[in-house]
Order: structure tokens, then sequence, then C-alpha cells
């Protein structure tokens, strides 16, 4: 079963920005505080283009899009 994750990020204005993914699996939820966020700078509030990954040294289906 799945849960719904909240990432809060800075953006390179010092922006705070916050992103709702939803990872399948449980146990790929860090106990950590850190992930990793890809986005684009020029656009940081489309949320379409938010990657998020759990995990250090992510593979390409480790890294989470947007919920459609």
């Amino acid at each position: 079963m799945g849960a719904d994750v909240v990432v809060k990020f800075t953006d390179l204005h010092g922006t705070d920005r916050w992103v709702t993914r939803r990872a399948e699996n449980r146990s790929a939820i860090p106990t950590s505080d850190t992930v990793l966020v890809l986005y684009d700078p020029l656009h940081p509030e489309a949320d379409d283009l938010i990657f998020v990954a759990f995990q250090p040294d992510p593979l390409p289906a480790d890294w989470i899009g947007s919920i459609a």
C-alpha cells in the first residue's frame, strides 16, 4: 500500500515550495529528512516538472513525478 508524501524544497530564489508525491511502496519512503529534488529553475512553480527520489544515487525509475 502506498502513501502520499509532502516534500519541501527551497528554489534558487530562496522561495520555499512544497510538492506532494505518491510513493507506491511504503518501504521506499525514507526515514531521514533528505530527499533529492529535480526541478526546472526557470519554472520552479511547475508541479509537473518536479521530480523527487527518496534514496541516494537513484536509478531513472526511482524518480517520482507529479500525481496525474
